[in-house]
């Protein structure tokens, strides 16, 4: 056996849920300074925020494929756009989507969607355009994260990709994206990259003139131009992409202009049959990062922009390490690949699940979590059906002493030896201290009985089991804590044991393997 521990629960404590009353969409505008750097102007712009799209449901169709999908994967969640009605993430916390496969992660990709087409509203077709622009492997999982670029014709389809990650066995963890099936749209552009170019700079730099000389003949499908950088600070750039509403998609030019001595760097798209701004955005990252946070919570209102200098009482350290401001740090600040920071605005889009799909059903009631270790030095955890040995062996409560001291059954420790050299984390330990309030330390005591991140970080290494302020001390008979020891496992139990002050029993199991 190749696990290092597992945790087995019967009966977790229920926690109060939230409070199903919701506030609606919450909303932001983003901005930079204008050329003369006084006022503030709309950074980003794109068409379709200002457009009444109808929210779509799945078709029966669609249904029919989840509902397949389901019957093999078990706790399969999918969560659908409300816009194009198409899978923007699938995903399950308790098995991967497919078998292990030995074949390179880009066929078992295409193979998935080719399989499930009816659910992604792809056809073979789609699914054969679309092409690869990331394959890396992340080394301390071993897992290969895959993103194809959806095309049309030919032509890059704005925005529009699908990822998909791959475990070391070959087997799909989730499937997430932002793509359009059944694209249709003209290929014959009214406007020439000349003219495209001059609307997105009257746009962002209404004052320059400048003459267009272009630097080479228009390359491929998507016409690619690069023209002479004139007054600006780099060649000036414009091709033909799809912009996608939906199913209908817009021809396009995308036009690249850059201004460094007014901080304007834009991506801006027109459209090529009319001249209409589709969509901008600067690519400047402006010194002073701000974010969208809600001030109380979801239930009292929406996210505002804030600051993340950080109050001089309350955060005076700030929310970032000093200039050039690479790193976040301190207060609740968790940066994710997901931001939208067109500005480095931790923007980061949020949909609020207990409103629209209700309370998270995650429930480890009766349920097994099994740490593996892996190749890099971390842990793969799968989450199983209930395996709880009723051999409790011998009872312990009473053993339990504060930090050696004196007896403490409700608060205190016991040294235990386990009878083989346990790894972990990068070393062994042939003895551990088993706490009455549900956690273990390797190394040395603790009897702190309220959990806080703090003693995680920096108190003794733990495993928290059901870190909470047990009291198995009150526990009779076969209530309380147990411990067994096998030739290749030590047995650890809390069984039926009450909280301070409260009634109830909370049960729960920890096995640690001798083979790591």
């Amino acid at each position: 056996m190749n696990f290092i521990l597992i945790m087995s629960f019967l009966v977790l404590l229920l926690v109060p849920s939230a409070s199903s009353q919701r506030v609606g969409k919450a909303s932001h505008l983003e901005s930079f300074p204008d050329s003369n750097h006084r006022r503030m102007t709309r950074a980003n712009d794109d068409i379709r925020w200002r457009m009444d799209l109808p929210r779509r449901e799945p078709t029966l169709r669609q249904l029919k494929a989840l509902e397949r999908l389901r019957r093999h994967i078990e706790g399969l969640e999918v969560r659908f756009d409300p816009v194009t009605a198409v899978p923007h993430h699938l995903f399950s916390l308790s098995r991967r989507l497919t078998p292990p496969r030995s074949d390179d992660p880009v066929v078992i990709a295409r193979d998935f969607l080719k399989a499930h087409r009816e659910l992604f509203r792809l056809q073979n077709q789609e699914i054969d355009d679309l092409v690869v622009v990331k394959n890396y492997r992340t080394r301390h999982n071993g897992v290969t994260h895959l993103v194809f670029k959806q095309f049309y014709k030919g032509l890059d389809v704005f925005q529009g990709h699908i990822k998909v990650n791959i475990d070391r066995e070959g087997c799909i963890l989730s499937v997430s994206g932002y793509y359009f099936p059944g694209l249709v749209a003209s290929l014959n552009p009214g406007l020439s990259a000349e003219e495209a170019v001059r609307i997105a700079a009257r746009r962002i730099a209404p004052d320059i003139n400048f003459a267009l000389t272009p630097k080479g003949p228009a390359r491929g499908i998507e016409r690619a131009t690069v023209f002479d950088r004139g007054p600006f600070t780099d060649d000036i750039t414009a091709k033909l992409v799809i912009f996608p509403i939906i199913e209908v998609g817009r021809l396009a030019w995308k036009v690249r202009l850059h201004l460094m001595d007014r901080l304007i760097w834009y991506d801006t798209l027109v459209d090529a049959q009319t001249g209409e701004i589709l969509f901008r955005y600067n690519l400047y990252k402006f010194d002073e990062p701000r974010g969208l946070v809600f001030e109380i919570n979801p239930d009292v209102g929406p996210q505002v922009l804030k600051s993340f200098v950080g109050d001089p009482v309350a955060s005076p350290e700030t929310w970032v390490a000093s200039l050039p401001n690479v790193a976040t740090r301190g207060n609740n600040v968790i940066t994710l690949p997901l931001a939208e920071d067109a500005e480095q605005d931790f923007a980061f889009p949020f949909r609020d699940i207990y409103q629209s799909e209700g309370a998270n059903s995650f429930d480890l009631d009766r349920r097994t979590l099994r740490f593996t270790p892996n190749a890099e030095g971390g842990y793969d955890v799968d989450l199983l059906p209930l395996d709880f040995d009723r051999d409790l062996g011998e009872k312990i409560t009473d053993d339990l002493k504060w930090f050696g001291l004196f007896s403490d059954p409700n608060n205190g420790s016991a040294r235990f030896d386990l009878g083989f050299a346990f790894p972990f984390f990068g070393r062994t330990y042939k003895s551990i201290f088993i706490n009455a309030d549900g956690f273990v330390t390797l190394g040395s005591d603790d009897s702190d009985l309220s959990e806080s991140w703090a003693d995680l970080i920096l108190g003794p290494p733990r495993i928290a089991v059901l870190w909470d302020d047990l009291n198995p001390g009150e526990a009779r008979g076969q209530r309380g804590l147990f411990v067994k020891r096998a030739r290749d496992r030590v047995v650890i139990t809390w069984n039926r044991v009450p909280e301070f002050i409260r009634t109830g029993a909370n049960t729960v199991q920890l096995t640690l393997f001798d083979t790591g």
